[in-house]
Order: C-alpha cells, then sequence, then structure tokens
C-alpha cells in the first residue's frame, strides 16, 4: 500500500521504519510536508506502519552496491601504492619502495578488517602514532602548484607521484562517509576508523613530499 493511502487510511503522528529499509525521496517528502517524524522501529514496534508498505513502493534496502563500491576502490587504491613502490624502486629509492608496500600492507589489513565489520588497528609508522605523524605532516607544500616544483626532472617525478597518490587517497574519504551515511546501524566505528587511517596515511605522504623537496632523502 501508498504511503499516503496508508496515511488516509489510518492518520498516524510518527512513522516506524523497519531498520533494513530506506525511506524513497518521495515518502521521505510525504513525511516532512505534514511534519511526521520517521523512527527506526524497535522489535516490538515492527508492526507498526512498517510491514504494510511494500519495499519496492515506499522503501529501498541499502544498496550491497555501496560496500561493494568501497571495497573494490580501496582494493584499487593499494594497487596504486604498490605501482608506486615499484616505481621508486626502479629509481634506486628502495627505502622508499618498502615503506610504500608497508602502507598498501596497512590500507590491505584495514579493509580487510572493514570488510569483516570490525574496528581497522591503529597504525603506526615509522615508529610513530596517527597523532605524531599528523604533527610531523608538513602541509606547507600543499596544494602542490607548478611553482613548487624543482628544476630538476627525477625530483619533480617523485614529487608528481607522491601527489598523484595523496589527491587519491584523498577522495576516498567521502566515499567511505556516504557508505557510512547507507549504514548507520552497522559498526559506524569502523567507517571512522577507515577515515582515520587514510588521514594518516596521507600525513605520510606530505611528509615524503617535505622531505623531498627539503632535499633531505
Amino acid at each position: 500500500m501508498d504511503l499516503r493511502d496508508l496515511y488516509h487510511e489510518e492518520p498516524f503522528t510518527t512513522y516506524y521504519l523497519a531498520a533494513d529499509n530506506r525511506l524513497t525521496p518521495g515518502a521521505r517528502q510525504f513525511l516532512t510536508d505534514r511534519r511526521i517524524p520517521c523512527e527506526i522501529a524497535r522489535e516490538d514496534e515492527q508492526g507498526k506502519k512498517t510491514d504494510t508498505v511494500p519495499v519496492d513502493e515506499e522503501t529501498e534496502s541499502v544498496p550491497s552496491w555501496q560496500l561493494l563500491k568501497l571495497w573494490h576502490t580501496l582494493e584499487h587504491a593499494e594497487s596504486l601504492i604498490l605501482l608506486t613502490a615499484e616505481w621508486f624502486s626502479r629509481h634506486g629509492e628502495h627505502l622508499a619502495a618498502e615503506d610504500f608496500t608497508a602502507l598498501a600492507r596497512t590500507l590491505q589489513r584495514t579493509r580487510m578488517a572493514c570488510e569483516k565489520g570490525e574496528l581497522p588497528p591503529a597504525l603506526t609508522f615509522w615508529n610513530c602514532t596517527e597523532s605524531e605523524l599528523h604533527e610531523k605532516a608538513d602541509n606547507t607544500v600543499l596544494p602542490l602548484g607548478l611553482e613548487k616544483l624543482p628544476e630538476d626532472e627525477a625530483l619533480r617525478a617523485k614529487l608528481l607521484m607522491l601527489n598523484h597518490l595523496r589527491t587519491y587517497l584523498q577522495m576516498l574519504e567521502p566515499l567511505v562517509m556516504e557508505t557510512q551515511s547507507w549504514h548507520r546501524d552497522t559498526g559506524p566505528e569502523r567507517y571512522e576508523g577507515l577515515i582515520h587511517i587514510l588521514h594518516s596515511l596521507n600525513d605520510v605522504l606530505c611528509i615524503m613530499m617535505g622531505n623531498y623537496m627539503r632535499g633531505s632523502v
């Protein structure tokens, strides 16, 4: 039954929505226009104005593709980090390559923990905690415009590779937040933990970029 028909048949002051369903835009607007609050139904409220509305008419299930999109994008980020490690190794930067490989493993562990619904482990890198990495991050190198690039071609290439990786990881945060908005009831801590890890990975890249620009590598 359509939500409007349900309301006209028996007016209600609160609409109880099943936890695994979502309102369509039309249904949400209908409730908003009438100032009817929508609440997630508890077990003892499952029969109140929820089961009578077909999912395909007024509610939509949380999309599984949203999670798949997040996991696959994170896996793609891992591949980019490993590709960067290979590039630096081929250019004689073996220590940096080892650091990138470690970052890829960190992101992989984080992704696998989140896929299992677990809280990702806190990041420790270069014997530094997440907060210590953030304090060391050299944000003065950002944004990396053309005017900041050195003349040395090899150094320019390294900075551009690092910045490409940094900006890609930066784009992941909105995707994580979007996924979290769809899955508010399925362990929000894991998404917040994932965002913290992404911030720390960006801090590491900022530190590396600053070191290269200062010639301290």
